[in-house]
């Protein structure tokens, strides 16, 4: 096996950018500094003349690991040419500072061998490392375990991934417990889990990525993207065709403040948007539809999903759900076998723990889904849930008590069950013999106007209900 290091130098690109570098310093009258660029070339590629390491199609993470290790202590740039670089074992990026590793897009592709075992790049306390433009096969047919990226030592910190293509990695396609770590326009399909942000992780980004077809071999549930962490932002990613759900945003630590926002989420097993426990989330202007494919459990059939842990030591709670669009589309998407689909917009639910409290759902549109707009099962106190489309919080109407009655049944229609305080009662006509009348008897579906005595002749009111606040179920 040979593990060729060439002396020609870096490619010609680079030594352009030098030279452009060199005349700008002459007319600054100030040294400028350089970057340190090493070249690997595949064993495939046809621009091996021109590279630092010349890598022979065997372990070829040897020579990529050679040129991290030389750069200095600031860094610089690893570039890798087009072709198929065979990985043994991981690319350990170590505790490296502003590394970055560039390929030449989709065509530069990293491939675990048969029985590696291992993640394609790790990191430990890194700080300010690039990862773009190339691909990973996790070779998952010939592998018993690995990650795509694994950076899971909670004092790392800025990691950026970008223009990535990661697939068929028996694990997740990337693993998190650093922080602030952006992961843009990304494509992750056909590995044993998603996108996985552990508790300790903050400030964590997936943007405008495509993330499908996860954990879907046997025996396998994951989501599209996991995150028990804090402060992170999924925004504008298409999430679809996972065995679990589309985003799920759990808490075992009181962690939260996360936002989802502009997600298109669908065809997922469970929920598409699951808070798992989280607090002050704000869930924006999601598509979420389609979903509940791989479950019969109707509590979590929800384009939306606002509960507790299934442990009970965390509950959602100062959550806002705005201008979301969640239904169902057999049409397009028809149930397969066994599936329930997607029966909520919008579920709250305590599971074993405590119930979600003072959270705040209003301008979503849950029309079309199986079952209702929204599901209410044994809700906290504080919750808000008004102007959803497929959701009736507000009726209003008009009832007579006949002369000989002293009281009439008014069915409210609201999907939500009204204290006394949001119904209000207005007569139009003379009480006549009655002198009083109220309201008793409030339930689900209907409530009760009286008055003390049968009035002697009929008497009409006009009447409004509305639920302000979600009552305790």
């Amino acid at each position: 096996m040979s593990h060729a290091l060439s002396q020609t130098g870096p490619l010609g690109a680079c030594a352009r950018l030098f030279a452009i570098v060199v005349v700008a310093a002459a007319f600054t009258g100030r040294a400028i500094a350089v970057e340190e660029t090493l070249v690997v070339a595949s064993s495939t590629t046809s621009r091996s003349a021109s590279a630092d390491y010349v890598c022979d199609g065997s372990a070829d993470d040897v020579e990529i690991q050679s040129a991290v290790n030389a750069l200095p202590a600031a860094g610089g740039t690893v570039y890798l040419t087009d072709g198929i670089f065979n990985l043994s074992a991981n690319i350990d990026l170590g505790n490296k500072t502003g590394v970055k590793l560039l390929g030449a897009g989709p065509g530069t592709i990293l491939k675990m061998a048969s029985g590696a075992n291992a993640s394609a790049i790790r990191g430990g306390t890194v700080l300010n490392i690039t990862l773009a433009d190339f691909s990973i096969d996790g070779n998952n047919a010939n592998n018993t375990s690995g990650k795509g990226l694994q950076f899971l030592t909670s004092t790392g910190k800025g990691v950026k991934a970008e223009r990535l293509y990661i697939y068929d990695c028996v694990d997740a396609a990337i693993g998190l417990t650093c922080d602030e770590v952006s992961i843009l326009n990304c494509e992750l399909h056909d590995c044993g889990a998603g996108v996985q942000i552990n508790s300790g992780a903050e400030k964590c980004y997936v943007i405008g990525s495509r993330i499908y077809n996860v954990a879907l071999l046997a025996g396998q549930l994951s989501d599209g993207i996991s995150c028990q962490g804090a402060r992170c932002r999924f925004e504008a990613n298409v999430i679809w065709n996972n065995s679990d759900t589309g985003i799920n945003i759990a808490s075992a630590t009181n962690e939260g403040r996360n936002v989802a926002i502009g997600n298109e989420i669908y065809l997922n097993g469970n929920s598409g948007i699951n808070t798992g426990g989280a607090d002050h989330d704000v869930i924006m202007g999601n598509i979420c539809y389609a979903n509940g494919r791989k479950t019969a459990t109707p509590r979590s059939n929800a384009g939306i999903y606002v509960r507790d842990r299934t442990d009970g030591t965390q509950t959602s709670e100062d959550c806002v759900i705005v201008g979301n669009r969640c239904y169902e589309d057999t049409t397009d998407f028809p149930l397969p076998t066994g599936a329930v689909g997607q029966l909520y917009g919008l579920a709250l639910h305590k599971n074993t723990g405590s119930a979600p409290l003072n959270n705040i759902a209003m301008g979503n549109d849950f029309r079309g889904n199986l079952t209702s707009g929204i599901f209410r099962e044994n809700v906290g106190t504080g919750n808000v849930l008004q102007e959803n489309l497929g959701d009736t919080t507000y009726a209003n109407g008009t009832a007579t008590i006949t002369s000989a009655a002293t009281s009439v049944v008014v069915t409210h229609g609201l999907t939500s069950t009204p204290t006394v305080a949001g119904i209000s009662v207005t007569p139009t006509s003379n009480l006549t013999s009655a002198t009083k009348f109220w309201v008793s008897n409030v339930t689900a579906t209907q409530f009760t106007i009286n008055v003390n005595v049968a009035p002697g002749a009929s008497v009409s009111f006009s009447w409004q209900a509305q639920v302000y606040t979600e009552p305790t179920i």
